[in-house]
């Protein structure tokens, strides 16, 4: 008589929820904003979530990386000092309390507040700066020196979000029950000046977004253009474009140069309407910004290497995605000159021997030959194609890390292409392709 085996699929099912439920709240005690680049004089601080119902002894805990902060040790007069209690927000700053307070009046009463922190190099030298406008790795550590929470973020506008970056919001966490190392699960905050010691409403939903700038032939910003893409006209009133920037007084020092423009009428449904400008620039790095009455930003994009008599244009149409292009297409959709028969075919990005092993496979779908001389990998990794690589249709590129080790250990590997600059990253990134002009 054969027994029956035993129906183990709840046990199975229990066993996947036991193993989510650990994927899930891997990181308990979670950084969940960090305002690293505020406007002016504003104060920098970073949010701490206890993410769970267990309470946590913070007593002796330490904030390292490109701040420093040590928590205060156990106090028997104030014991409750050194706890975190459930899901509790906390906030760590660079200026003391009372200052953060008057910076920020959101802040929520009962919301505590450590600090002043210092600031450090990498090496641990004390110094007077504070977070990295450019992005570093913040870590936290309990009194045992074991790891409670690391963070790296960067200012790279292809990844995070631009409005993050001088123009007011914070870096907000998206989901806390995520790892927040993936710069996915981060966002500007919804509104100007973040929600520091409170949960953050979430984005405010605008159907209008940047679609295309122009520069003259002197350099200056021109014109902008936006995008609607609601079912219905956009109304204009109380909204501007602003152009960020700093310059120098005759004794030197920082002043604000931030320049803004009001706007004014409707965009139709579905369509575009540009506005002159005319903005003054410092410098080819230009960060525009489209903000409401109480300078929340509701578009923003960031043109590191900007270029006269040039149009930027967004495609498709609210994407994100810019190119550059000499035919402007001011109040009517974009189409910009752009390559659809080379694709990305594969990645390696994490290799059992590290970063030699890494490759970018390139394969071109299209019936014609394709001419990538002086085309650059310039996100993700850094490459620029040698002068007469081309790739035939049906073919394929490869650019390596370490060309050399990638041909001998990879046996369908041929005269691979290399060896490309900085590393593929384990945690996700952007890898841009573009042309000659710029163009992707």
């Amino acid at each position: 008589m054969t027994t029956p085996l035993p129906n183990l699929r709840p046990c199975l099912a229990a066993l996947l929820t036991l193993f989510l439920a650990f994927q899930v709240h891997a990181q308990q005690v979670i950084f969940s904003e960090i305002m690293y680049n505020p406007p002016g004089d504003l104060p920098e601080y970073i949010e701490v979530l206890n993410n769970t119902a267990t309470p946590y002894d913070i007593a002796d805990w330490r904030l390292q990386g490109g701040v420093s902060y040590d928590f205060p040790s156990f106090d028997k007069a104030d014991p409750e000092r050194s706890f975190m209690v459930a899901f509790e927000r906390l906030l760590i700053s660079s200026v003391p309390e009372e200052d953060l307070r008057a910076a920020y009046p959101s802040i929520p009463a009962e919301t505590r507040i450590f600090g002043p922190w210092d600031g450090v190099d990498d090496t641990g030298t004390r110094l007077s700066g504070n977070l990295s406008n450019a992005g570093e790795r913040i870590t936290l550590k309990n009194k045992n020196d074991s790891l409670i929470c690391t963070f790296s973020y960067d200012d790279d506008p292809a990844l995070w979000p631009t409005a993050a970056d001088s123009a007011g919001h914070s870096l907000q966490v998206v989901n806390p029950n995520r790892k927040i190392e993936d710069w996915r699960n981060w966002r500007a905050s919804a509104e100007n000046g973040g929600s520091p010691g409170a949960p953050d409403p979430g984005p405010q939903a605008s159907p209008l977004s940047l679609s295309e700038v122009f520069f003259d032939d002197e350099g200056k910003l021109a014109w902008v253009e936006l995008h609607n893409s609601g079912s219905g006209p956009a109304d204009l009133a109380d909204l501007s474009f602003r152009v960020p920037a700093t310059s120098t007084d005759e004794n030197g020092f920082p002043v604000d140069a931030t320049q803004e423009a009001a706007l004014a009428g409707q965009v139709p449904a579905g369509g575009y309407l540009s506005m002159d400008v005319q903005f003054e620039l410092e410098d080819d790095n230009v960060q525009i910004l489209l903000i409401d009455a109480e300078a929340n930003v509701l578009s923003a994009h960031r043109i590191g290497n900007s270029d006269a008599s040039t149009a930027y244009q967004v495609y498709p149409a609210g994407s994100g995605e810019w190119y550059a292009t000499s035919e402007a297409s001011r109040d009517a959709a974009n189409d910009p000159a752009r390559h659809d028969d080379v694709v990305i075919n594969e990645i390696m990005y994490s290799h059992p021997v590290g970063s030699s092993g890494e490759f970018i496979e390139f394969y071109n779908k299209g019936e014609e030959p394709v001419d990538m001389s002086n085309w650059e990998i310039t996100e993700g990794v850094r490459f620029e194609f040698p002068n007469g690589t081309v790739i035939e249709p049906g073919g394929y590129v490869v650019v390596a890390a370490d060309a050399v080790w990638c041909e001998a250990n990879y046996e369908s590997m041929t005269s691979p292409l290399g060896d490309f600059e900085l590393g593929l990253s384990n945690q996700g990134e952007t890898i841009r392709v573009v042309d000659a002009s710029g163009n992707l």
